[in-house]
């Protein structure tokens, strides 16, 4: 449909062409905001920025001229609600950087700690395996973020060997026997359920283990519970792995033993409602890798986050 069309429908209130504009700009939206905001944001703010910028499309559908260009008008309300996200993150800032070291802190012996913990310790005082152990912490980040935690962890879990396939992805190695993450949704991933039932559909959180890598490294298999997927290498990009995860990425799941590493994050991740989530992600055992000072800040910060969802917006409308 071209963009014309789109308008005009649009300005007559259809739900339909809302939905057909989300689909076909949703890429060049985020591409602004990426753009915009430079790295300066995750992945779940890009995607709240977007949505947000379609519920202004929304609202003011009735407003716009027939002979609107959407790519333009888009990319002017995409750049002002980022640069909107970057006004607010600089009001809340700390002098200390995301997942940067206090003074009298080891970030080093942190990370060690988990491995320990998760290689030696758990397993043989605990009797939890490996595969049920999950580490959580606030942030991505960082000398003791998810990144760095999951190069850790995957060096002392699932170091390569001669005998195991390997494919490199930018700065990611994945391995036969890693565990990975889908980190979007893709309705398109085929896959085969262990009864021989097939469907499409891997989604954002799914968690899986990756079972082989062709020899020309084009392909590679992942095993989510009873489904197994494969993937071409231009889809990698929508895997991460998963020794360790995000708070917000472990939302709806729980772990038969969970390791949560709670440090010095950014302000908007030293909230109670994170290391709530954070403890409440363990169905046996928790094992808390932090300080006390950081627990303390954690547990008194009962401030919730302001979200731009326009849910009374839809709402009132719904009535």
């Amino acid at each position: 449909m071209d963009e014309w069309a789109l308008v005009r429908r649009l300005r007559s209130g259809s739900r339909l062409a809302l939905e057909q504009a989300i689909r076909q700009f949703t890429p060049y939206v985020s591409a602004v905001i990426l753009r915009t905001l430079a790295g300066r944001a995750a992945r779940e703010d890009v995607e709240e920025i977007t949505a947000d910028v379609f519920l202004a499309l929304w609202a003011h559908a009735g407003e716009l001229d027939p002979d609107l260009e959407m790519r333009p008008w888009l990319s002017a309300v995409a750049r002002n609600r980022a640069l909107d996200w970057l006004r607010r993150r600089r009001e809340e800032a700390l002098p200390l950087e995301e997942g940067q070291a206090e003074e009298g802190e080891d970030p080093q012996a942190a990370v060690e700690l988990v491995v320990e913990l998760c290689r030696t310790r758990l397993p043989q005082n605990m009797g939890v395996d490996g595969r049920d152990i999950q580490v959580l912490c606030p942030t991505r980040r960082g000398e003791w973020g998810t990144r760095a935690l999951n190069r850790a962890l995957q060096e002392a879990l699932n170091p390569p060997a001669p005998d195991k396939r390997q494919k490199v992805w930018g700065e990611l190695v994945f391995r036969v026997g890693d565990r990975v993450m889908q980190i979007r949704n893709n309705y398109d991933v085929l896959w085969v359920r262990s009864d021989g039932v097939t469907g499409a559909g891997i989604f954002n959180g799914d968690v899986g283990v990756v079972e082989d890598i062709d020899p020309a490294g084009e392909l590679m298999t992942v095993r989510f519970d009873d489904r197994t997927a494969t993937y071409v290498s231009d889809m990698l990009g929508e895997l991460e792995l998963a020794y360790a995860v995000t708070v917000h990425k472990s939302q709806g799941s729980e772990y038969r033993a969970v390791v949560l590493v709670a440090l010095p994050a950014a302000p908007a991740l030293m909230v109670r409602g994170v290391l709530y989530t954070g403890i409440t992600r363990a169905r046996e055992l928790l094992v808390v890798v932090g300080d006390d000072a950081a627990l303390g800040r954690m547990a008194e910060n009962d401030r919730q986050q302001r979200r731009y969802s326009g849910l009374r917006w839809r709402l009132c409308q719904s009535e």
